[in-house]
């Protein structure tokens, strides 16, 4: 299942590269998550021209965060390299849902539809940012290994991340884990969501590795799955 991440109006170019990583007939599928105001400086309803785009876009597009990032602190500067990115981790009920509103609000300004699933940056929210989306009318969230709905129904579905922060050490191990996922993954048949982000494109080798497996898919027959053609169509 393709999905890209982090989407916002600062990386307009990069979001052609992405969609081009993707085999052809992965990009039409590709669900976009798309950060209403990235990092405070790009709110949706001042670049109308990258709306349109997305607009026209066939994949379904997804609300990831609101800034996508509460500034920097020393956890995560020392630990990935960046400010901040788990925007919906550890907020209060009301902050949770203060933030959650606005989001709601220019992702559906933007877009004239209601967002009806949420994606919490780098997959991490707390039971304020939950509850939150069921008062705010969501059907459903994204977690790194599932899609959940409000109502509780799950599917297991794992997902593939390429983004390791800024720091060179974190690069690396990772690109050793995700070998040994590939490995099994590609061996078991599993199904999978294959999630990319602008953030990976600035490091030579982790994006070979990118190509690298959309190559192995193709060559092995392995066909893209669309949000729809879950059980939750």
């Amino acid at each position: 299942m393709p999905e890209i991440h982090d989407v916002h109006p600062g990386m307009e170019r990069e979001l052609d590269l992405l969609l081009n990583a993707f085999p052809e007939a992965a990009r039409p599928m590709a669900m976009m998550l798309v950060v209403p105001d990235w990092s405070g400086s790009f709110p949706l309803d001042r670049h109308p021209g990258f709306v349109r785009r997305l607009k026209e876009f066939p994949g379904r597009k997804v609300l990831h965060g609101y800034t996508h990032t509460l500034g920097r602190n020393l956890f995560n500067t020392l630990f990935y390299g960046t400010e901040n990115h788990s925007e919906f981790a550890s907020l209060s009920p009301a902050v949770a849902k203060e933030r959650l509103a606005r989001s709601k609000a220019l992702f559906t300004e933007a877009f004239g539809e209601e967002p009806s699933w949420f994606c919490a940056p780098r997959w991490e929210q707390n039971a304020a940012a939950r509850e939150a989306l069921g008062e705010l009318g969501f059907e459903g969230f994204m977690l790194s290994g599932r899609y959940e709905t409000l109502s509780g129904q799950k599917v297991e579905i794992p997902a593939v991340c390429f983004d390791d922060g800024d720091l060179g050490w974190r690069h690396a191990v990772n690109r050793a884990i995700r070998r040994g996922q590939f490995r099994r993954w590609l061996a078991d048949g599993t199904t999978f969501r294959l999630t990319l982000h602008p953030a990976e494109l600035s490091v030579p080798e982790t994006w070979r590795q990118v190509t690298d497996l959309m190559k192995t898919l193709q060559d092995e027959g392995w066909q893209p799955l669309e949000f729809s053609e879950t059980w939750f169509s």
